[in-house]
């Protein structure tokens, strides 16, 4: 996408487009690149003619790019007598991956050969910026060549791990120190569906963040570092430039309603749904994400408190990158058997899953991507509320967390003065998710002096060798320029080491050379069509807002240092912005094109009435088409997901099933079912989108405020008039029989197990499987059996990654109370096994089999309720034999035979007078 820009900034643009773009046959050949690897949030930029521009006669012909005076100039194309100086090629592949690239192909351990398979693998498009193609791209990048500059749209450390033990809310620094553990999850995806139809459903994907060594696909082995004290040649620099402004972003269906505050959401609540797949209340929407290489990803997680290796969302599938075409077999975006919607490795991927996913959040850049797309109703920009801290130490105003900020960039009749992207020193109006777009290079680009000679040939040289007719560069150091007007990138001390290639190094002096004179008087109109204008007519420089982020805490932004002189009119970015959440309902999703669905057709939709719904169309609100479609699990029409709607979904199922929808009258008659009720994005509404939305949906209108998943499976039931889910029992269990809400407890044995994404675990047979999966999901996780994980505790439920490297899983919660613990183990045993606490033969009584398991564990750690860990302490001890003789109901009298050395003396008053008088009968009966 290109962004949306005004008028005067398109005519610039033109201008040097149409002073660059030359027949082939003109350009001098030359073996020179500079090559960027990184961000595809900023790949419109670097596809610009303006951000090669000559602004300080870099190729020495005596001519620089000046609109006022006619002149136009540009580094890569052969406007002037030297032709091209260099060749840019810009690989846009994510940040972080593009970071790795210069740490594997940079300088220092490359060059890179073999950039077409990196391609393949990562998922970007390489991009050529030449005299003879301004903005073009090529099928390959030219190799081998070494990657001189990454960009990150964050600053470059944030992209980065540090050794140790991660936790979800880590920030990069602490106390200006790389935070140990920082950019490090042991969590692995999981697959995505139970029959995996592509390799990149499988899962396996380690989400961590990148690192300074250089990967197996380097030809080096030397690792980089950001070391202060390095002066030498394996020391990365950072050059920050612009802002990086992000929104997240949710498909209109995704709301639990149409009212007021739809599209309302929390930091913390964001946090929660990314770190542990499911809001803080149980709803399971769909968390897409971008891989974690991502820039977009990195700052969108930063900024609301969450190490961007944690943000995993659904924690699904490996990395892929689909196809534009909607509608194909190789669209692992639309919904379908080969549906991905984790470890996107694009902008484009990103958003076109959340436009086709109706429970779908996710996150974009503004600039040219969020913002224009909200306003073609692709999907709806969330309204964000900072409330992760109430308490300020800068004097910057504290947040009240009820006060939900919208993005505005002054493009929908607001004045300037309301741009709070750039205006967002109160966190109660303004827009704090973001981070600062960075050049990283190896080696500093302002150290060492560099001589270009009459043919634009440039080398690092000592001044006092230049000849007649060459140009001095001489090194300069950006701390001792205007630091507000300018960004700083850290100084230059005596000894640093310059970059290894002088073309490189004077693109970023050119680059800064202009962001400075452009800062020190924008309305200058020899600024126009250079580097830094286009940056800030743009995306804006960094030194425009009024706050900016922080690596101790990103979550928290910090005051300036502003330059006001680009905060006027006339020079802040504009961006056009959907005004408000809402109006419509997003679009018709489309379906890859690989079978039939099980609305009987291979493209396109039905309504239970006939009508046809074409793939793409709006769903327009106050239309009979878009309001029965417009929220996902809406089944009973009336515009809400709620609680009613479970009884709705069983009967759409039935007559579904039935093959005669017409049944569905009234407001559901122009419904389509595959729309609305396609939870799990497959392409087709069937019974596993029921057992979906019992597990994960109708949070509204329970009692409890959660997901009541025990209320959800017996209604289900009940609707249905016996075993919804046809869910059996071990066939050694001859007693219990089937209760309305009983499959509520098969939630593992298919080795499919997911915490956050679709419940994939069910397996059909209710057994000791599925109750020592709930303890699995509290029991040494530093809570006892009683209190258990508390749903709401981002701590506890990203703490069970520490444990065995999972996450909790709600669908353990078998109480609907939001707490996963002894309780809910109880209900199993208890309500659905139908026997008593403390027997693992499932025979009905206490007895030798069931002590035998204590004593068989003695001491033993985490061996779950079927191990004999019956009081859920995490160690199989004297609490679980107490539960045993306090409970007997066996017909002869406890045998210790063989134990008597570890088992200590029982008391007389356990094993001997009055056990008959303590025994306990099955709570229920068949």
């Amino acid at each position: 996408m290109t962004a949306d820009m005004p008028l005067s900034r398109f005519t610039t643009a033109s201008l040097l487009a149409a002073a660059c773009l030359v027949p082939a046959s003109a350009v001098v050949a030359q073996d020179l690149e500079v090559t960027i690897s990184g961000a595809t949030l900023f790949e419109p930029y670097f596809l610009s003619p303006a951000n090669t521009s000559d602004f300080i006669d870099a190729d020495n012909d005596g001519l620089i790019t000046n609109f006022a005076a006619l002149t136009f100039d540009n580094l890569v194309g052969p406007t002037g007598s030297n032709g091209n100086q260099f060749q840019q090629q810009y690989r846009a592949i994510g940040s972080g991956n593009g970071f790795q690239e210069l740490v594997d192909f940079g300088s220092v351990n490359g060059p890179g050969a073999s950039f077409t398979a990196l391609n393949d693998a990562n998922g970007g498009a390489p991009n050529v910026v030449n005299g003879a193609d301004v903005g073009g791209s090529v099928a390959t990048f030219r190799g081998p060549a070494v990657v001189d500059i990454s960009t990150t749209d964050v600053p470059a450390g944030w992209a980065v791990q540090n050794p140790g033990t991660g936790i979800w809310n880590a920030s990069p620094t602490t106390g200006g120190v790389p935070t140990a553990g920082y950019g490090t999850n042991a969590q692995l995806s999981n697959p995505v569906f139970k029959t995996n139809a592509i390799p990149e459903q499988a899962g396996g994907f380690n989400n961590d963040l990148q690192t300074l060594a250089p990967s197996a696909a380097s030809p080096g082995t030397t690792a980089l570092t950001f070391d202060g004290s390095n002066q030498g040649p394996t020391r990365i620099y950072q050059t920050p430039i612009a802002l990086s402004p992000i929104a997240f972003i949710a498909n209109a269906g995704a709301a639990e309603s149409t009212a007021a505050d739809a599209g309302n959401v929390t930091k913390s609540e964001l946090a929660h749904l990314f770190v542990s797949g499911r809001m803080a209340n149980g709803e399971n929407l769909i968390a897409i994400t971008r891989d974690s290489g991502s820039g977009t990803r990195n700052g969108a997680m930063n900024s609301i408190g969450v190490d961007p290796s944690w943000g995993a969302g659904d924690n699904v599938g490996s990395l892929n990158r689909g196809s534009s075409t909607r509608s194909s077999a190789s669209n692992l975006d639309s919904p379908g058997p080969d549906y991905i919607p984790n470890q996107k490795q694009s902008s484009s991927r990103m958003e076109l899953a959340v436009e086709m996913t109706r429970l779908g959040v996710g996150y974009q850049g503004i600039v040219g991507n969020a913002g224009t797309d909200s306003t073609q109703n692709e999907y709806e920009i969330l309204n964000v509320a900072n409330d992760l801290d109430t308490t300020t130490d800068d004097g910057s105003p504290a947040w009240d967390g009820t006060s939900f900020v919208r993005p505005i960039m002054t493009r929908n009749g607001e004045t300037f003065a309301e741009n709070n992207v750039v205006f967002n020193a109160d966190p109660n109006t303004g827009w704090q998710i973001g981070a600062i777009q960075t050049l990283s290079t190896i080696g500093n680009p302002f150290a060492g002096t560099i001589i270009v000679d009459a043919d634009g040939v440039a080398r690092f040289d000592d001044a006092a060798n230049a000849q007649t007719g060459e140009k001095v560069f001489a090194e300069y150091d950006t701390s001792a320029a205007d630091t507000v007007n300018s960004p700083v990138v850290g100084g230059l001390e005596a000894g640093d080491a310059p970059m290894a290639d002088p073309y490189a190094a004077l693109y970023i002096r050119n680059l800064e050379r202009s962001i400075q004179a452009f800062s020190a008087l924008p309305a200058d109109p020899d600024n126009q069509g250079t580097p830094g204008e286009a940056l800030a007519s743009s995306f804006a420089l960094a030194p425009a807002a009024d706050s900016v982020t922080n690596g101790d805490n990103p979550a928290v932004f910090v005051n300036g240092p502003t330059n006001p002189l680009l905060q006027g009119a006339s020079v802040l970015p504009e961006q056009i912005i959907e005004p408000s959440y809402g109006g419509d309902y997003g679009k018709v999703p489309f379906r890859d094109n690989t079978g039939t669905y099980s609305d009987g057709l291979t493209a396109n939709y039905v309504a239970n009435d006939g009508t046809a719904i074409a793939y793409g169309i709006d769903l327009l609100a106050s239309t009979a088409i878009g309001d029965a479609n417009a929220i996902a699990g809406d089944f009973d029409g009336d515009l809400d997901r709620d609680v009613d709607d479970v009884d709705d979904m069983v009967q759409a199922w039935v007559a579904s099933n039935a093959g005669d929808r017409t049944v569905l009258t009234g407001n559901k008659a122009k419904q389509s079912l595959e729309i609305i009720g396609d939870f799990n994005n497959d392409g087709s509404f069937d019974i596993e989108d029921v057992r979906y939305g019992a597990d994960g949906l109708f949070a509204q209108g329970s009692a409890s405020g959660f997901v009541d998943r025990k209320a959800n499976f017996t209604a289900v039931d009940a609707e249905f008039g016996g075993n919804f889910f046809g869910t059996g029992f071990d066939a050694a269990n001859t007693l219990s029989t089937y209760d309305d809400g009983d499959s509520r407890a098969d939630i593992a044995g298919s080795d499919f197990e997911a915490a956050g994404w679709a419940p994939n675990g069910a397996d059909g047979v209710i057994d000791l499987t599925d109750v020592d999966y709930v303890y699995a999901q509290f029991v040494g996780l530093d809570q006892d059996g009683t209190d258990g994980v508390e749903w709401a505790n981002l701590d506890e439920v990203a703490g069970k990654v520490l444990v065995d490297g999972e996450r909790v899983d709600f669908s353990a919660d078998m109480t609907g109370d939001g707490v996963i613990n002894l309780a809910d183990i109880q209900e199993v045993v208890v309500e659905v096994l139908d026997t008593v606490y403390g027997d693992v033969d499932l025979s009905g009584n206490i007895e030798q089999a069931d002590l035998n398991a204590v004593l068989n564990n003695w001491g033993a750690l985490d061996a779950g309720y079927s191990g004999g860990d019956y009081d859920a302490s995490g160690q199989v001890e004297q609490g679980d034999l107490n539960i045993i003789l306090n409970n007997w109901g066996g017909t002869a009298a406890p045998s210790f035979a063989g134990f008597e050395s570890i088992v200590p003396e029982p008391s007389v008053a356990m094993l001997g007078l009055g056990l008959a008088g303590l025994a306990m009968r099955r709570r229920r009966t068949a």
